[in-house]
């Protein structure tokens, strides 16, 4: 039986408690109004899901859920979202940094996170419409969210612009490529049936080579 390592180990979880203040429940300054509008602002996540609540209900907790429950690329980003409001709210503070070891251990965990993450850069932003970029950071979102099967509709559509895009810079349209592909499948089906003609005179002589000389 193959046990599946977790995405976080058990040495990284208390360096994340220690970081963003998770020790009694609480993450950070978050109230349950503010945590879950972080979410969904930042990364398109409903953290109230009951999905992130297996383990329990409070903040820590369900943050501590939504980081093993995702792909590595979306944990990275979120936490780099949650050192930048740490670190905001630090620094209007004037507070001291309070775990320095954890927080060389926190950025060791999010390159590695960031290591095993699935590359988007190949979804470009190949022209200026504003449709485009709205497709593209949509993409972007699903992906982020863990939500594939969203995600791969709007490939899909995002793929065909692209496609219409390449042609418009040769000089082409879908429906001239349509056109020539109909022409060529049609020539390619006469030229079937003129091998066929001619296979079977071929085999007309082979079976009988005296009354077609004759016949000529």
């Amino acid at each position: 039986m193959t046990i599946q390592r977790p995405q976080i180990s058990s040495l990284e979880l208390p360096h994340l408690d220690q970081v963003f203040q998770m020790e009694s429940g609480y993450v950070l300054d978050f109230s349950d109004r503010t945590i879950s509008s972080f979410f969904a602002e930042e990364l398109n996540v409903d953290i109230y899901d009951p999905h992130y609540s297996r383990n329990g209900t409070s903040k820590a907790k369900r943050l501590r859920c939504f980081l093993q429950s995702v792909d590595p690329g979306v944990a990275a980003r979120a936490l780099r979202r949650l050192w930048t409001h740490r670190e905001e709210n630090r620094r209007a503070g004037n507070h001291d940094e309070w775990a320095p070891v954890s927080v060389k251990k926190l950025f060791e965990l999010i390159e590695r996170l960031e290591r095993g993450a699935p590359r988007l850069d190949a979804i470009e932003r190949f022209s200026g419409e504003t449709s485009l970029d709205e497709l593209v950071a949509s993409i972007e979102r699903d992906i982020g969210a863990n939500k594939p099967q969203v995600a791969l509709d709007r490939l899909h559509t995002y793929c065909m612009k692209k496609f219409s895009h390449l042609l418009r810079l040769r000089g082409e349209t879908v429906g001239q490529i349509l056109q020539s592909t109909e022409a060529e499948q049609e020539s390619a089906a006469d030229l079937g049936e003129n091998h066929e003609v001619n296979g079977r005179d071929f085999r007309a002589v082979q079976q009988h080579p005296k009354q077609r000389i004759v016949g000529a």
